[in-house]
Order: structure tokens, then sequence, then C-alpha cells
């Protein structure tokens, strides 16, 4: 029945596997935003020096995935953290922005920015 229904669909064993890698990689990128998200807002409350300290552990995070990329993988993998990692610059940039105006502003900036 299983095949019946892939045939019908034009689905073999290899746009199954491929569909099957992209649903993992698409769950994995909903857990990394909901992670970044919940750790911006956690620093946030904290002050300038917990957002700076934020900002150096995400270029960590992006150095050991760009020296990820330089190794041998197999292609969804590669393409797993091509997207990890232009999320993770978005992000990245985001909290860099955030660490300016709350720096601008002042210690209860981040309330004011979040509500713009």
């Amino acid at each position: 029945m299983r095949r019946e229904i892939e045939k019908a669909m034009g689905i073999n064993g290899d746009s199954l596997a491929l569909f099957k890698s992209d649903c993992i990689n698409q769950a994995i990128e909903v857990v990394d935003m909901i992670r970044n998200t919940r750790d911006t807002e956690e620093v946030a409350d904290k002050g300038p020096e917990a957002i700076k300290e934020y900002l150096d552990k995400l270029n960590a995070k992006l150095e050991m995935l760009s020296k990820e990329t330089r190794n041998d993988m197999l292609k969804c993998k590669r393409v797993l953290l091509t997207v990890m990692i232009t999320l993770n610059v978005n992000h990245r940039n985001m909290v860099k922005d955030i660490y300016a105006r709350v720096v601008e502003i002042g210690k209860n900036g981040f309330n004011e920015l979040w509500l713009q």
C-alpha cells in the first residue's frame, strides 16, 4: 500500500529520504529559533553586560559552525549547516542591534526597544 501511494505521488526512495531529511532540518531550525528567542529575552533583562556576553557566545557558535563547513559531509548536512549559519547570523545581528540600542538608551532600553 505504501509503495502504491509513493508511486502515485511520484515519490521514489531518494525523494522520500530527502523529504524526511527536510522535515528533520526544519524541526532543528524551529527549535534553534525558539531557543535563540528565549535566550535573547532572558539576557536582555539582565542588562548590557549580559547581552555582550551573549553576543560573544553567539560569535563563538558561528565560528564553530563555519569551521564545521570545511569538513567533508553529506549534502543534507551541508544544507542544514548553511541554514543554521544564516539564521544564526541574522540572530547575532539582531542581538548586536539590541546591544547598541540598550547601551544608547540605558539599562532599561530593552523594554522600550521590545515595545517598538
